[in-house]
Order: structure tokens, then sequence, then C-alpha cells
């Protein structure tokens, strides 16, 4: 299997919700608003992810299922699959690994994107940079956007701490100016909980609140449930989510070779767009050696 790095400067494993009947038990988010110092120095195997709770493998590939409200306040069915691909990127002088996320409405493909992940010497997972492409309903490309660390004032932020503890201060997930305009927290709820979804049933799950704060009303918050050794196993919102989407993990695939060039080639596509997006990027360079995902 090959795995090409891509030399490019330029999107959490991304859930989305599946209940609004949490709002009682959620605590709102700190006030903190500082964002994380980014240190290249402290990523030597950024590229080697084994987070406990958020592992990166490649060959991976995690399907969720559930349903959407429309705009039409109709709900259709939703899925979204989430491929650990085989390919390398670097991004602001680390080497991350990209990850393909495709959200599907009534089997109509409607958001393909790529997230840019790396893993630091105390086993934090960041994220540094992320491709969306948004597709109306005759799967026709109508826009997209990305953002990446280190270009036009945009930061890396963590997507989940190696130690989460009840309690602990809340941290950026990143931070991204307009148009994108993004700059959601995480801060830890819980630990030990216990999860089923149809994919199973997970023990000693870290439940975690991502949203953003901002303006008069509370904003919305995502309560993602993160089993150990699987990742995001299902998400909850409260608030006033305008999105109304949700999703539970169905099944977790273990990709062949052939099924993996398949993967790594859209990936690939949705990379060389990018130029079209409003920066320049290079193309991918030579197949490369690169270690394990498993230490």
């Amino acid at each position: 299997m090959k795995l090409f790095e891509i030399r490019t400067a330029i999107a959490s494993v991304v859930c989305v919700a599946l209940s609004v009947c949490l709002a009682p038990s959620v605590r709102a988010m700190d006030d903190r608003t500082d964002l994380l110092d980014f240190k290249p120095e402290g990523f030597s195997h950024p590229a080697e992810i084994d987070n406990q709770w958020m592992p990166l493998k490649p060959g991976t590939q995690l399907v969720y299922s559930g349903w959407k409200i429309d705009e039409e306040d109709r709900r259709v069915p939703y899925q979204l699959i989430v491929t650990v691909t085989d390919l390398l990127k670097d991004v602001d002088g680390i080497e991350t690994v990209v990850v393909l996320e495709q959200y599907f409405a009534n089997r109509k493909l409607e958001v393909s994107g790529l997230a840019f992940r790396a893993q630091d010497n105390e086993a934090n997972l960041w994220l540094l940079g992320e491709v969306k492409e948004f597709y109306d309903e005759n799967v026709k490309l109508i826009a997209a956007r990305f953002w990446a660390a280190g270009l036009q004032g945009s930061r890396a932020g963590i997507v989940m701490p190696a130690k989460p503890t009840a309690g602990m201060p809340s941290y950026s997930q990143g931070y991204v100016e307009s148009p994108y305009a993004w700059h959601d927290r995480g801060q830890v709820r819980e630990t030990g909980a216990k999860v089923k979804v149809p994919a199973g049933t997970f023990d000693h799950v870290v439940v975690t609140e991502e949203g953003s704060r901002g303006g008069r009303h509370a904003p919305p918050i995502q309560v993602k449930y993160h089993a150990p050794g699987v990742g995001c196993v299902k998400v909850n919102w409260v608030g006033k989510d305008p999105a109304k989407e949700g999703l539970e993990l169905s099944k977790i695939v273990h990709l062949g070779e052939q099924q993996m060039e398949k993967v790594s080639s859209e990936a690939m596509k949705i990379e060389q767009r990018a130029d079209y997006y409003g920066l320049t990027t290079e193309p991918p360079r030579g197949a490369a050696k690169v270690r394990s995902a498993q230490r």
C-alpha cells in the first residue's frame, strides 16, 4: 500500500447531533477565549496517531447513519462516512494525516471534505486545517471553503486532549478569520459513560462539549461521545442548532488495498481542486515511506 505525501500549504472526525433531550444536564461552556500555543518542535512523530479517544489508523472507516431536518422541515435519511486515508500532507511545517469525510442526504453526496490532523508528543490530537466542498440536490459542486494553520492568521487547535478530565479548562479547537469565521472550543463534560449505538455498546466513554461563544444568545452545543480505541460514536446537540442533524456509529470497516486506492484517489481530487478556493497550492509529491499509525 502506497502512502503519498501531499506538499501544499493549505475538513473531527466530525460527528453530528442525535437528540435534543440532554439540555438540562449540559454544563455551559466556560468563558475562556485564549488560543493554544502551537509549537512545531513538540511534534516528533505527528503522523503516528494513537490518541486513545480518537485513534487514526490508515484504512479505518467509520460509518454513521441517522437523519437531518431539511429546509422544508422534513426529516430525511442522513449518513456520514469518515475514512482515514494513507495520505500525508504538510501543513505549517507539520506532517498531518488526511481524513476524508463525506456526508450523504437521501443517499446523495451533500458535503465532501478533508481534515488534516496530527498528534503531538503528549498524545494531544490537533486539527491543522480543512477543505470542504458543498453539492446541490443534483450532486453538482456549488461551493467550497478551506483553511490551514499558518495561513491568513489561521491557528491550529486540539480536537481531543491526551488525558481528558471532567472539569478541565476548555481548549481552542482552532481559529479561522472571516469568511470561514470558525473559533470553536472543546470542554470535557464527563468520563466513564456508557453508550449503546448500532455498532455496539461502549464503556469508559469520554463526553465532550463543542461550540463557540459570541452574540447575545447561547450558541448551539454539540455533545460528543468518544469510545476508547474507536473514536466518536455519537453526538447530541443542545441549544438552537440550525443543522438539526443526527447520527450514530453504525459500523466500523477496515478497507483493503484496492478500496484504499479508491479513497485516496478521491481525496487527491479534492486536494487538487483547492487551488480554486482562494490560495495557490502545490501538486502532490512522490511516494513517501511513512511510519505505521500504531506504535
